[in-house]
């Protein structure tokens, strides 16, 4: 590797910085309660709110046709749209005002187990110290205010002041579009950063496309085929990145 000028670090969230290998409830018994308290506002709002596991039954479809069809398009998945859509197999159509509303009854709390790697902070802290700006790319199909409650619950959302969801943003990693974004955010070139995910395919393909340095980051729990999407490097923890650092 050529030596580069790097100003910038951007990760991805899940698998990345927070670990997933012991959430304690399944994502359908998680998202659960969300579809209860979006019915009871529709009810609220005057319409004929339809059972509350009837709607979570759909709203789940659809959030899973969406994304089956974003791995191959790569356009983002939002949960506006898909409450929306949800909605309307209901017979139900919301003003933006009134899906605003809908959408910010949805409690939303990290999942139980979920939690910070054990030397996210500290790496964090000593990459703020060096100087570097830090950014945040997640394929998630929640706005970036949703995930926000969980970045402030683990002590993160200080360490970046520029986030961004692909729900947000209209395209999912690896779409080179999201990545310019968070360049644009910086105010850097592609190859003023690295990008550290745990996924070959949207997080690695992604930083090659667009020419940043790539870092796979592989918890011991995971193991996902390359697929020839090969890293600039590759580290088992995120402290494994502070010497790669010194190195470039």
């Amino acid at each position: 590797m050529m030596k580069k000028r790097l100003k910038a670090i951007v990760f991805d969230l899940d698998d990345t910085l927070i670990d997933w290998s012991r959430q304690e409830i399944g994502w359908n018994e998680f998202l659960q309660p969300g579809s209860q308290s979006m019915c009871d506002v529709l009810a609220e709002l005057g319409y004929a709110a339809p059972d509350p596991q009837t709607f979570h039954t759909v709203f789940r479809r659809i959030l899973e046709a969406a994304w089956d069809a974003a791995r191959t398009s790569w356009n983002g998945i939002s949960f506006y749209r898909t409450l929306a859509q949800t909605c309307n197999e209901f017979d139900i159509v919301l003003s933006a005002e009134e899906l605003c509303q809908v959408a910010h009854s949805f409690v939303w709390n990290p999942v139980p187990g979920v939690v910070p790697f054990d030397d996210t902070i500290d790496v964090l802290i000593e990459l703020q110290a060096t100087g570097y700006k830090l950014g945040l790319i997640t394929n998630s199909f929640q706005p970036m205010w949703m995930r926000d409650v969980e970045l402030k619950q683990f002590g993160l959302i200080d360490f970046f002041p520029k986030r961004i969801t692909s729900g947000d943003t209209g395209f999912i990693k690896p779409h080179p579009a999201i990545y310019w974004r968070m360049l644009g955010m910086l105010d850097i070139m592609p190859d003023e950063a690295l990008f550290v995910g745990d996924h070959p395919t949207f997080d690695i393909q992604g930083a090659n496309l667009v020419g940043m340095t790539s870092v796979l980051f592989k918890p011991p729990y995971l193991e996902r085929p390359i697929n020839g999407h090969e890293p600039d490097y590759t580290i088992g923890t995120l402290s494994d990145l502070l010497p790669i650092l010194e190195q470039l």
